[in-house]
């Protein structure tokens, strides 16, 4: 997906792809300026809402790779919460058999 965020400037917006993806998940959020210091939690959750991976990171992160090595094939939660910003997207994992 690709879209503006709420409460970011016009050119704020976020991106997870590949999807389906197979071995890395690439997640960009590139938000205004001002929000530099400030952190969003990045959650990755299995349908059952069991969290799988969580990690702090900075509004203005241009890329963020995640591996999906640990990931079984199935689909899962991305879910992006800041102070600014919470969004959730289906992602799936594919890996070749």
């Amino acid at each position: 997906f690709r879209q503006a965020l709420p409460g970011s400037s016009a050119s704020g917006e976020c991106a997870i792809y590949p999807n389906p993806a197979s071995d890395e998940i690439h997640i960009s959020v590139n938000l205004a300026e001002e929000l530099e210091e400030e952190t969003i939690e990045l959650i990755v959750t299995d349908l059952l809402g069991h969290t799988l991976i969580k990690k702090a990171v900075p509004y203005v992160s241009s890329d963020i790779t995640l591996s999906a090595s640990g990931l079984a094939n199935g689909v899962y939660l991305v879910k992006l919460e800041g102070r600014d910003i919470r969004k959730t997207e289906k992602i799936i994992i594919k890996k070749a058999d």
